[in-house]
């Protein structure tokens, strides 16, 4: 049985756990964390073997018009940089599936990749940016032709391949 001590210190200590609860997520909404809905698109060429700017588009906590470049990190892990008029932000994917379709009598090949990203940070106006979702990245691929005209299929390089990238989630900053 509880002495009256130890109801007191349990209510206490109850009490106090509440008013830490409180106060993060008073501190998280006043830091402007609340998570909201979260779209960029973003769409790019590789033409000839030569890479066209990533132009994005960025609606919700995350907004504004820029560019992307696609960066390998020491460890292996690819990392987004989007650059934004009011800062940069950073976000990892993880691919989920991948799923090709060939014509061959059009010389063409349409690839979809599907999969998870997360936001990891970022700088100015997105120092603390956070949040994740899923991605749809969908790439037409134009193959390249031997003389004779015929499809050089997989034994060439692609003369072109277009990428548009849906990423749709949740963020804050």
């Amino acid at each position: 049985m509880y002495s009256k001590l130890s109801r007191t210190i349990m209510v206490a200590a109850t009490l106090a756990l509440a008013a830490i609860a409180l106060l993060a997520t008073l501190a998280g909404a006043a830091q402007g964390r609340r998570t909201r809905a979260e779209r960029i698109t973003l769409s790019g060429a590789t033409v000839h073997g030569v890479d066209t700017p990533i132009r994005v588009t960025a609606t919700g906590p995350i907004n504004g018009h820029g560019t992307a470049k696609d960066d390998d990190n020491p460890n292996g892990k690819g990392v987004l940089t989007l650059y934004l008029p009011n800062g940069k932000v950073s976000i990892t994917n993880k691919t989920t599936s991948l799923k090709a379709k060939m014509n061959a009598s059009q010389c063409t090949a349409t690839l979809t990749e599907r999969g998870t990203f997360e936001i990891v940070g970022g700088t100015g106006r997105y120092e603390h940016a956070t949040g994740n979702g899923a991605y749809t990245n969908r790439r037409k691929l134009i193959g390249s032709r031997t003389p004779n005209g015929t499809c050089a299929g997989r034994n060439a390089p692609p003369q072109a391949a277009y990428d548009t990238v849906v990423l749709t989630g949740e963020a804050a900053r």
